[in-house]
């Protein structure tokens, strides 16, 4: 992505004055690093994470092997991969207007053409996936991932089409406003988001064990035999909710161990099966004794336990989450983390059962981002809006 925004902005130096490329040089420097600021909670808590332990990738594809057909890349959200339903339109009949946007973006828009032909099925990529240098960067894991490339020219098509079509234009502006906030609300009917925590809510306990007949449905976790999907869902061992949907959104197959730290992905088939260790004793904790809730998981154990003794539940413990950890509606005061990555706790008092619950509070500093990226976004707009009243006092 670094490398695409490179060429980005180098071939689009060559259309400007000499002159101005200097100046346009800082101000580009200066949009990176505030577009860093406005991001900064999105990538933010991802940089804590993966800063905070190393993370398993995902593996390797060949890139031949993913390309879809353009019905499929527009038919899916940003959030899963696509463009979205504005900038779907922008592409569609921003090519009406193509001789009224300055020759930058002739530029981007045919360059998104491109991308889009290349990264669909429409490319011949069958004929050209062994050369060695496209080999050599599958590491990006497949196609889809240039996919921001794609959004990138759109967008700046998008920019330079708002500001010569409706330049001045009230009328035409609010209208765009209107049809453009119909589309934003429009699209989360068309997130995977949205479609993976509805899912969670109305089916948190996938037991369908018959599905391992699917070879696409399974994770090979060893080489000598496979876990179902079902086991693999993401509240058995980890907050199944936004605090991690958000940060690494996987929803089957072996994406459920994607981004998993390394230590704990040592131990899947652990983790899958639910097996917990009450001092140095291995036992599966049953489905129904799980209670997953917003952002948070409940254990009820009917396990008798005494003061001292250690229990590593099956949940993955990530450095960098703040997390409340209560056994029987007491917190318990800094967890340990287990050599299986996971939560071990010191019993705080000898009980027959106990209900243990896990909260997460969200990655550390996520209040600092947060904050960051609201004042960006406030200055932006008062940015805009200085300039507009001055700009009427100077016509006035």
């Amino acid at each position: 992505m670094v490398i695409a925004l490179l060429v980005f902005y180098l071939a689009f130096f060559t259309k400007q004055p000499v002159k101005e490329r200097a100046a346009r040089l800082m101000k580009i420097g200066i949009a990176a690093v505030y577009s860093l600021i406005l991001s900064l909670i999105v990538w933010g808590p991802i940089a804590v994470l993966a800063m905070s332990q190393k993370l398993m990738r995902p593996n390797p594809q060949t890139l031949y092997a993913d390309p879809q057909s353009l019905f499929t890349w527009l038919n899916q959200s940003l959030a899963n991969k696509g463009i979205g339903l504005i900038l779907l339109l922008v592409l569609i009949f921003g090519g009406f207007f193509i001789k009224r946007v300055p020759p930058i973006g002739r530029y981007a828009y045919f360059s998104s053409l491109v991308t889009l032909f290349v990264l669909s099925n429409l490319f011949p990529w069958n004929l050209i996936h062994h050369i060695p240098l496209l080999n050599g960067i599958e590491a990006i894991q497949s196609g889809h991932r240039i996919i921001p490339v794609l959004v990138m020219f759109i967008a700046a098509f998008g920019s330079y089409l708002l500001a010569t079509q409706f330049n001045r234009r009230t009328i035409g502006v609010s209208a765009l406003v209107i049809v453009a906030s119909l589309c934003l609300i429009n699209s989360f009917d068309y997130s995977a988001m949205y479609s993976m925590n509805v899912a969670t809510d109305q089916n948190p306990y996938d037991n369908q064990f018959n599905r391992t007949s699917q070879p696409e449905l399974t994770y090979k976790a060893t080489p000598t035999h496979q876990i179902p999907r079902s086991n693999l869902n993401l509240q058995n061992y980890k907050v199944n909710n936004q605090d991690y949907q958000n940060q690494f959104p996987t929803d089957n197959g072996s994406g459920r161990t994607d981004y998993l730290p390394v230590t704990a992905g040592k131990h899947i088939d652990d983790l899958a099966n639910k097996v917990t260790i009450l001092n140095g004793q291995r036992f599966e904790i049953a489905t129904a004794s799980l209670h997953p809730g917003n952002n948070s998981l409940a254990y009820q154990l009917t396990v008798p336990m005494k003061e001292g003794t250690r229990l590593d539940l099956p949940f993955v413990h990530y450095a960098g989450m703040n997390y409340t950890v209560k056994f029987n509606g007491k917190t318990i005061q800094k967890p340990a983390t287990s050599n299986r990555g996971t939560f071990k706790l010191t019993i705080p008092q000898t009980v027959k059962q106990a209900k243990i619950s896990i909260q997460s509070r969200g990655v550390k500093f996520n209040g600092l981002f947060t904050a960051l990226s609201i004042v960006g976004w406030l200055g932006l707009l008062g940015l805009g809006l200085v300039r507009k009243y001055r700009k009427r006092i100077n016509l006035s």
